[in-house]
């Protein structure tokens, strides 16, 4: 069984950021981030997010 959002688990990990960095570029608590990443979100939200992840600076 795959988790839900993989691909947005898997650009965090490649970025080398922590999923509470891409929460507060998206404006969000980190728990309502990690919320929305435990049901499958819709291609439009994942969108979004995966554009906010790139757009993150490659600082670790």
């Amino acid at each position: 069984m795959s988790k839900n959002n993989f691909e947005i688990r898997k650009a965090i990990r490649d970025k080398g950021k922590k999923y509470c960095e891409v929460a507060e570029a998206l404006g969000v608590h980190s728990v309502t981030f990690s919320r929305w990443l435990k049901k499958e979100l819709s291609e439009k939200d994942k969108q979004r997010i995966l554009e906010v992840i790139r757009n993150l600076g490659d600082e670790k």
